[in-house]
């Protein structure tokens, strides 16, 4: 609202109240007042008495919170008290009201004032406020009916103010809507403040329309909420804008990142503001990484510095240039011809610089070939004739007119480089054409939006094919296609198709760039280059004989080694070759297959220089000193790291060549892989040992089994002996105490007898289903208690883990045993893991398990960080009474036990150890039949 506007409302609002009223600002300072005011107060009227001398201190600070920061609409102050030129500390009711931040503040100080000429007033001022403001305005009570609204609310119901007033919304609004609404009324007289919230409503006429809510409580003389009004704000119009904006900036980016330049936008700081991924792409950054970022930012000062002056010679000049920009940047050669051009705002005041580069790297570096090429036959002519020079000339002149054709490429790029256009896949009709295309083709806009891609083709069957090219893969990239326009003239054009999402739809976006000046000089070069070809062939003629002689010494050579390629790489082995100096000169193609060297990787280096390979130097020493006495050698062993990591053994032989006049010409050899050999031999010698360790725990099994039963005999004679003395003696004699002492080292050695048994498979077993997850969880609470705070248990149960048929306390021992036996390898503390898990014997694995009998088994292994154990304590783990504790810590018995239980129920242990590196071991038992 205007200043105008604003003060000619508040002055009609002054006018409307009988009471003693004034305008303040939100300092509390009088701006206006009525009459009524100027006559009770005349000192503050005049500026003479100050608002705070007229009101009492408190309801001056309350009226000046409320000026900061109104929470309502209304504040009223029922028991302040004024002093003035006429009154002294009379009551009086203070009304203060917030309009569009100004602040109308009204003074009762007469109890005769009807209400009714305050209500009127305040009807007055609600009719006159909501007229005002030019937007939809309702008020509502607290029992959600409208009293009052403003002529743009009626109408957006198609009602009159009349016909509104003392409804609620369910008499003028669909139930659905109504239902949202009132949620909404609610929600804001239960939380109070203001609420604003964003929706789309049928207005009378049938339209919709987007609009914005805006709801304020209202409270009354009693501070409780009495109602609430509402603003309604029509954003139709700009939701439309946005979105119409939305679509140009998402086609301007789909052009400018499918087209084959780079484009750019830089503000007047250098930052980039828009930019197409093709750049970002070729240097391996994220697409957006320039957006925001200098120049300076994303490149090495030097080359930073050149593209910025480039910029900074747009802006001084005002107007387009081109140049070509050149720097290697993370070892990339970058060419790029740019076309850069200033940017002005509305007002004619530059604001960036934009610019199209394109990358002509490609094209420089086929120049570069060129030219290279063309220097070498010019030193070739040189040397065998100076009748060239006229030749010299004519492809001199092919140069100039080349540069020539060049620098007219660079001027048609520098006004406009690509020809870009959008068609619709689904009826081929052109909805955008740059000013490029228009002019390459020699049409207008109007007249290439009515003409169809297909008649612009000279040959309609080259189309046919890139159109099944493009509907495989979506796009189809720098096509040579000769165009007709609609003059009958033709250029040839280079074209790349893209399909693309836009607005709903499949497009196509073409690029055609003009090449027929570039497609003629190519011609012209061509010819010079043939030209010169011939030139060089009739003069080099005189050589032939000599290379005819040359060539037949050479065909014996090559039929030779060809011979033996052949029957190299024929061979299962492979086959290798050296020259006189020992340096390897071919290899069969089986050296790759079983080494995974290539052998481009070793011709020219000699055999002993190989970096892969694991023998000492004095055993290459040797191996070299027959290659330097030239002596035939056989099965030298060597290993080699394969590049999957794999150490292969390997052997090679070889024997001397000499030519027909005895000089030495190199080694030929072959070399094979016996690493499967040798492995079968490891793995033969590895069960053998673990057969002869189950036969000798076997015999220790047996041997223990029979002592014990027989010690055990002799213990039942002690222990029975020591009943009858003990029933014949009182505990009060000499001897009892005897008696008790023999009692208790006979029940150990019992129990001792009971491990030694359980070690040699002859225990009474009461073996049952088991479910191992389940004893393993009951297990926990007591494993953690024992093992103490110091040692960390991790359980990783498998939930597929098959059943067991065995004892349940003697596995309940077993794992005791191992986790007692883990915590004692652990004494400053580690982890402890418990794992349970299937395991399938078959034909495949059966070597691995050289103690078990094919079939299903369930594991359940301890694994800790403890010292771990080497070798020769590993050999000896399952013997009884061995042990590695100090003498009265252990008896050896632990792991025996262990083994003997699995063995009895036909399943077997499996210890994994090394010095520093903990241990795992892992009981095997048969699953049982049903899972």
């Amino acid at each position: 609202m205007s200043l105008q506007k604003r003060s000619r409302m508040t002055d009609a609002m002054l006018a409307i109240i009988s009471e003693p009223a004034c305008i303040l600002d939100n300092h509390g300072t009088v701006l206006s007042q009525n009459e009524r005011w100027t006559a009770d107060f005349p000192s503050n009227a005049q500026g003479k008495q100050s608002l705070e001398d007229l009101l009492d201190a408190h309801s001056h600070a309350s009226i000046l919170r409320f000026l900061h920061a109104p929470a309502q609409t209304t504040l009223e102050l029922v028991e302040a008290r004024i002093t003035s030129d006429r009154q002294q500390n009379v009551p009086a009711l203070i009304k203060c009201v917030c309009v569009e931040n100004t602040f109308i503040l009204s003074i009762r100080t007469s109890e005769a004032s009807s209400h009714a000429d305050v209500n009127t007033a305040e009807h007055l001022f609600n009719s006159l406020l909501l007229d005002v403001i030019p937007a939809p305005v309702f008020c509502k009570n607290k029992d959600h009916i409208y009293t009052a609204v403003n002529d743009d609310f009626a109408k957006i119901l198609g009602l009159t103010r009349e016909e509104l007033i003392g409804r609620n919304v369910y008499d003028v609004a669909p139930s659905r809507n109504a239902d949202t609404y009132r949620q909404a009324d609610e929600e804001l007289f239960k939380n109070g403040g203001r609420q604003i919230y964003e929706t789309t409503i049928k207005y009378f006429d049938g339209s919709f329309h987007d609009v914005v809510f805006h709801k304020s409580i209202f409270y009354g003389p009693d501070n409780e909420p009495a109602g609430l009004i509402g603003i309604i704000l029509d954003i139709t119009d700009r939701k439309k804008a946005e979105d119409e904006l939305k679509e140009n900036q998402e086609l301007l980016q789909a052009i400018i990142d499918n087209c084959p330049s780079y484009i750019f936008v830089k503000d007047l700081e250098g930052k980039y503001i828009v930019a197409g991924n093709k750049f970002t792409q070729r240097i391996g950054w994220p697409n957006g990484y320039l957006l925001g970022k200098t120049d300076y930012e994303l490149f090495p000062d030097e080359i930073a510095t050149v593209l910025r002056d480039n910029d900074k010679k747009v802006l001084e000049q005002k107007k387009a240039i081109s140049e070509q920009e050149s720097f290697n940047f993370d070892n990339i050669e970058i060419t790029n011809l740019a076309v850069k051009f200033p940017l002005f705002d509305a007002n004619g005041a530059l604001k960036g610089v934009a610019g199209i580069a394109t990358d002509i790297s490609a094209l420089l570096k086929a120049e570069e070939k060129l030219k290279n090429a063309s220097l070498e036959l010019e030193k070739q002519v040189k040397k065998r004739t100076r009748e060239l020079s006229e030749e010299i000339k004519v492809r001199k002149l092919a140069e100039a007119e080349l540069t020539e054709t060049e620098a007219e490429l660079r001027n048609l790029l520098s006004s406009s480089p690509v020809g870009v256009g959008i068609y619709n896949i689904s009826d081929t009709k052109f909805i955008f054409s740059n000013k490029a295309l228009l002019e390459l083709f020699r049409l207008t806009e109007e007249e290439i939006f009515q003409s169809r891609p297909e008649e612009f083709w000279k040959t309609p069957n080259k189309r046919a094919v890139l159109l099944k090219e493009f509907q495989k893969t979506g796009e189809v990239l720098n096509q040579e296609v000769e165009f007709k326009r609609k003059d009958g003239s033709c250029f040839i054009g280079l074209l790349s198709w893209k399909k693309l999402y836009l607005d709903g739809d499949h497009r196509l976006v073409v690029w055609v760039n003009d090449i027929s000046k570039i497609k003629e000089a190519e011609t012209i070069l061509k010819e010079a280059n043939e030209e010169l070809e011939r030139r060089v062939q009739r003069r080099t003629a005189e050589l032939e004989k000599e290379i005819n002689d040359r060539k037949k010494v050479e065909e014996a050579l090559r039929l030779r080694e060809a011979q033996f390629e052949a029957s190299a790489n024929s061979a299962s082995d492979w086959f290798w070759g050296t020259d006189e100096n020992h340096n390897f000169i071919t290899f069969s193609e089986r050296l790759e297959e079983v080494t995974g060297l290539k052998p481009t990787e070793l011709i020219g280096s000699p055999p002993w220089r190989n970096d892969n390979s694991r023998l000492i130097d004095e055993d290459w020493r040797d191996h070299q000193q027959t290659f330097f006495e030239q002596k035939p050698f056989r099965d030298f062993r060597y290993d080699l790291k394969h590049k999957d990591g794999r150490v292969l053994h390997l052997t090679v032989s070889g024997s001397p060549m000499f030519d027909e006049k005895g000089d030495f010409k190199g080694f030929r050899g072959a070399g094979r892989d016996i690493t499967e050999q040798i492995e079968t031999d490891k793995r033969a010698l590895k069960a053998e040992q673990q057969l002869q360790q189950a036969q000798k725990m076997e015999a220790v099994g047996q041997l223990t089994g029979g002592i014990a039963h027989d010690f055990n005999n002799i213990l039942a004679i002690v222990l029975g002996n020591i009943d009858l003395l003990q029933d014949e003696l009182s505990e009060s004699s000499p001897l009892y105490a005897h008696t008790r002492a023999i009692e208790r080292s006979a029940t150990r050695g019992a129990q001792l007898t009971q491990r030694l048994l359980a070690y040699s498979r002859k225990q009474a077993l009461r073996p049952q289903r088991v479910e191992l997850n389940s004893l393993v969880a009951e297990m926990l609470e007591l494993i953690d208690r024992l093992l103490g705070e110091t040692i960390a248990v991790d359980v990783k149960t498998d939930g597929n883990a098959r059943d067991v048929f065995a004892d349940h306390s003697q596995i309940e021992n077993a794992l005791m045993n191992l986790c007692i036996n883990s915590s004692d390898a652990m004494p400053k503390g580690g982890s402890l893991t418990i794992e349970t898990g299937n395991i399938d014997i078959n034909q495949y694995n059966s070597s691995l398990y050289p103690d078990l009998a094919p079939g299903q088994y369930s594991s359940l292994s301890v694994k800790d960080t403890g010292m771990g154990m080497p070798e020769k304590v590993l050999k000896h783990a399952f013997e009884p009474f061995f042990t590695t504790k100090e003498v009265g810590k252990g008896t050896g018995l632990g792991l025996s036990m262990v083994y003997g239980f699995a063995k009895q129920s036909n399943g077997t242990v499996r210890i994994d150890s090394q010095t520093g590196e903990g241990t795992l071991v892992t009981i095997l038992l048969p699953s049982h039949k049903d899972g």
